[in-house]
């Protein structure tokens, strides 16, 4: 009888356990146990999950932030993150959630169809933001192509929103470089960049883009060996660079 008594006893608690797993407010329960890694503001990052879904925009925003603050230990969070940059009606929050993407690559790879449609965001920060992290995704952003060679198109695009070192045109270009590697399907965009453009700044963008492509890109070759002849001895660099990673 104790025998059977103590099975029954574990069969109980291994009911509750499972139990547990399912009620939100409890220790066990499944979310808070798969995103249990990480803090910031002395709250865990299963603690700001929650503080997504809030309906005060604020709380919105110190989440996201938070989440991105606590980088590789968020990776879990990675999907939320991009729904908000695509669906959150508060543009602040949009943009920390571009901006915390960038802090978790490279599990954001997860989120590119996200920094795609974000790259068209109606405010320019947000756009800056997604260029940046497709960039930092390099190859893994392969799937952005097309929304990258659009971006680069957009003359609205061709703004630092004066707080930047380049333009979101320029992010773009560079990301749209390292995700079209060993692929021509950027060349295109970024040659007729590099022969329509003629300010230092815009050729030095390009001719690193082009060399982030690679052999790829040897149909740039001649405009390329043409910056070899610029008086912008940074121009010439960037345009010697470019043709050796061509293979040129």
């Amino acid at each position: 009888m104790t025998k059977r008594r103590g099975l029954w006893l574990l069969f109980l608690i291994a009911g509750l356990a499972a139990l547990a797993v399912l009620i939100p407010r409890s220790p066990l329960y499944f979310p808070t146990l798969a995103f249990s890694g990480g803090s910031h503001g002395g709250r865990s990052t299963a603690s700001w999950m929650k503080s997504l879904e809030d309906s005060d925009p604020q709380e919105r925003l110190e989440a996201v932030f938070a989440l991105g603050a606590i980088g590789t230990d968020a990776t879990g969070t990675v999907p939320a993150l991009g729904a908000i940059l695509v669906n959150d009606p508060d543009e602040n929050v949009r943009v920390q959630a571009a901006l915390a993407l960038t802090k978790l690559v490279p599990a954001s790879g997860e989120a590119v169809p996200a920094l795609a449609s974000a790259l068209q965001d109606k405010v320019l920060h947000v756009r800056m933001h997604a260029a940046l992290a497709l960039l930092r995704l390099g190859s893994a952003s392969r799937e952005a192509l097309p929304a990258l060679i659009q971006a680069v198109k957009d003359k609205s695009n061709q703004t630092n929103l004066n707080k930047f070192h380049v333009t979101i045109q320029q992010m773009a270009m560079l990301a749209l470089g390292r995700a079209s590697a060993d692929t021509a399907e950027g060349v295109p965009t970024l040659k007729a960049v590099l022969e329509a453009d003629k300010r230092d700044e815009m050729q030095v963008v390009a001719a690193r883009a082009l060399g982030d492509v690679g052999p790829e890109a040897r149909a740039a070759v001649p405009l390329l060996q043409g910056l070899l002849k610029s008086k912008n001895a940074l121009v010439r660099e960037c345009g010697e660079n470019a043709l050796e990673k061509i293979g040129k």
